[in-house]
């Protein structure tokens, strides 16, 4: 989308809190005039405002870690059609279906494909309205809340996967992994391992999981 009054030009990676920025910027159903726009690559962009736009605008986007988008996915059914997929399918057909294939709208999975120019900020969906509230300060626009739109009820990303769906994705989004140092955190598995030993429940796991960790917080405070 391009926001002229701020002079903002924003690449939409699906599943990223992409609507929430749009609609704080231009308004809740912006894009149903311009639908064609809302998921565009970065070199797309560029060649539809053109070089002098491009040049003298701000532009940015939004990555989200992909073991965590890939369940935004799944709960939101965005990929269901394309891989002729049940809705009602469950998390483990969804994630073994995500094979690379000719399908146009698979293409906009991955951040190396979508972010093909240079922007001048990258935000991180984990701390989206920190860092958007930094970007407009900078080009020295008003700060704006981030509405909550499109979000979807489910488990924690990490409690989705097991091992075997968690290499799926780092083998996929690898090149996105690497760029953006992404990781499926380390204290998650290595509880996750420790429960598995002594058969601890998994609600009992995640309490002491989570006193464990604030105290080390705590400690290096």
């Amino acid at each position: 989308m391009i926001d002229r009054t701020r002079k903002l030009i924003f690449i939409h990676i699906s599943r990223t809190g992409g609507t929430s920025i749009e609609t704080a910027l231009a308004g809740k159903d912006w894009w149903l005039i311009d639908a064609p726009t809302k998921h565009i690559t970065a070199a797309q962009a560029r060649q539809l405002y053109g070089e002098k736009i491009w040049n003298s605008y701000t532009k940015f986007s939004v990555v989200r870690n992909p073991w965590d988008r890939i369940v935004s996915m799944w709960a939101c059914k965005w990929w269901h059609q394309a891989a002729n997929l049940n809705e009602d399918c469950s998390f483990e057909t969804f994630i073994k279906k995500l094979r690379p294939h000719s399908n146009e709208t698979y293409k906009t999975l991955f951040y190396n494909d979508i972010l093909n120019e240079e922007l001048d900020f990258t935000l991180r969906f984990e701390t989206l309205q920190q860092d958007f509230s930094a970007m407009l300060n900078k080009i020295g626009a008003s700060d704006i809340l981030l509405p909550h739109i499109e979000k979807r009820e489910h488990k924690h990303y990490t409690a989705m996967y097991n091992l075997k769906e968690r290499k799926l994705v780092a083998n996929l989004f690898k090149k996105d992994i690497y760029r953006f140092g992404y990781k499926f955190p380390e204290y998650i598995e290595s509880s996750l391992t420790e429960c598995k030993k002594t058969e601890t429940k998994p609600i009992e796991w995640i309490t002491n999981s989570a006193k464990i960790l604030k105290a080390k917080l705590l400690t290096s405070s």
